[in-house]
């Protein structure tokens, strides 16, 4: 089956598998820090101990007590999830555009306005769809992610612990807990990343290529 640009189904996958690993392996110990920066602010705000006192003191005591390992914990399962989620947004992003490029016509055929509209319609569907995907394993690996902070007795043996336990203690409701934010947030995400990104490749098309080439 023939994608967007002439690419096939195939490539599409293929292409968004590997943007997906490349970005979630270079990425993950800055999303880690970052979780563990605003959940040391949380702390600090309750009175408990154990706030850390900046963004650097964070960093530092992650590598202290827990190991460069302590800036991964939870990987795996971000692989097992990021790389569904970005795989599935650009796949269903592609099918979106392809069905309304058969139906209308090439995109680069239509008004800039008509490829804006549309572009935002299929990019919201794609990141929507893609997030009630992923969010269930997501949940799991932010507590992965918080898991034996700072040298404290781990809450979770493993993954599979944790899912356990989630489900035993707190139900399958558990593992869709903030998909309302969530879903709110990845309709105009995905809207706003997809037209920009169509409107871009347009402009550049119409100018011969970008200005560096």
């Amino acid at each position: 089956t023939e994608g967007c640009g002439g690419n096939s189904l195939g490539d599409l996958v293929t292409a968004g598998f590997t943007a997906g690993l490349v970005q979630k392996t270079i990425t993950y110990p800055i999303d880690v820090w970052s979780v563990r920066v605003a959940m040391g602010a949380n702390t600090k705000a309750l009175g408990e101990q154990g706030a850390y006192r900046g963004m650097w003191d964070c960093a530092f005591r992650i590598l202290r007590n827990e190991g460069v390992q302590g800036f991964y914990k939870g990987y795996m399962l971000t692989l097992a999830t990021g790389i569904p989620y970005i795989t599935a947004q650009l796949t269903l992003f592609g099918i979106l555009k392809k069905r309304s490029q058969e139906e209308k016509g090439h995109w680069s055929q239509r008004s800039a306005m008509r490829v804006l509209w549309e572009s935002v319609i299929a990019g919201a569907l794609a990141n929507l769809c893609a997030q009630f995907l992923v969010f269930p394993a997501d949940t799991v690996r932010k507590r992965m992610m918080n898991n034996g902070v700072d040298g404290k007795p781990l809450v979770f043996k493993n993954t599979l612990d944790c899912v356990q336990k989630m489900y035993r203690d707190e139900g399958w409701r558990s593992f869709y807990r903030g998909i309302g934010p969530t879903a709110f947030k990845a309709i105009p995400a995905g809207a706003i990343q997809f037209a920009t990104f169509e409107l871009i490749v347009r402009f550049f098309k119409e100018r011969g290529g970008p200005p560096w080439r």
